[in-house]
């Protein structure tokens, strides 16, 4: 579903009750390859996140800046541990900032 298949309401904002909101927001989550949670997997693609791709979107969000990016992984490196106590945060480590040193 594309935003723009929806009923636009009187503020334009694409979404006509809470059902409608909910499906843009899943398919503004999958244009982005946005986690979904609690899986930590991309709700695009389905890879383990951040996938290929978040990983160049990201890089490209944060401007060059590596300490804005660095700081942004730690966020999502803290949100996936704490809502994932099951997988051990050395896992969450390697996705999240094991490729952060790879980056230009």
């Amino acid at each position: 579903m594309r935003p723009d298949d929806l009923n636009h309401d009187a503020n334009g904002l694409g979404a006509t009750n809470d059902r409608d909101a909910a499906n843009v927001m899943r398919w503004a989550a999958v244009q982005a390859h946005e986690p979904a949670r609690p899986t930590w997997r991309c709700a695009a693609c389905d890879e383990e996140w951040p996938c290929r791709r978040r990983r160049a979107l990201l890089r490209a969000e944060s401007g060059g800046s590596k300490l804005h990016l660095a700081l942004l992984l730690a966020r999502y490196y803290a949100e996936a541990t704490q809502e994932r106590p099951d997988i051990a945060p050395a896992v969450f480590h390697v996705r999240f900032l094991g490729w952060f040193n790879d980056t230009a």
